[in-house]
Formats: structure tokens, sequence, C-alpha cells
């Protein structure tokens, strides 16, 4: 799964529905996709980086959501003058 796939199950999620914990990607969840390919991480590793992955994903879509605010449209245009 790559990292905008990860963001967008995170961000997909209902807030009002679910608390945090229940929108977190279990850890064997994270264990199967981070290491195939021969990859081999640690249970303390995938942990580290499934919660450094939801912070940005927090951070994306809050970010999305103030410039939903300001613009009233849903789509904004992102660094590279494309809708985001």
């Amino acid at each position: 799964m790559r990292f905008s796939s990860f963001v967008r199950k995170v961000l997909a999620m209902d807030e009002s529905n679910n608390t945090k914990n229940d929108r977190i990607i279990s850890v064997s969840a994270c264990k199967k996709i981070l290491n195939r390919n021969g990859n081999f991480y640690s249970d303390n590793q995938i942990i580290a980086i499934r919660d450094f992955l939801i912070v940005l994903a927090e951070l994306q879509y809050s970010d999305y959501k103030s410039k939903r605010d300001e613009t009233g449209n849903s789509i904004y245009k992102g660094v590279n003058g494309r809708a985001g």
C-alpha cells in the first residue's frame, strides 16, 4: 500500500461515528504491508511508522478542511497549481 492509499483510508473514516482508536489500522495489517518484499520490521518499528503516518494524515486532513472552509470548495489548487 502506498502512503497516499493509507492517507485516503484514514481520511475516509467518519470522525463523528468513531473514536480515534477505532480509526487506527491494526499492527497486523501494517505488518502485512510493511514486511512485503523481504522487509522485516519489529512490532515497535511498525507502531512508530503507523503512528507517524497517522499524524501526517491528520495534518493533511486538517489542511484540507481549512482550505475547503476558506474557499467554500472541496477542491483547491495544490502546490503545483493542480487540484490537490
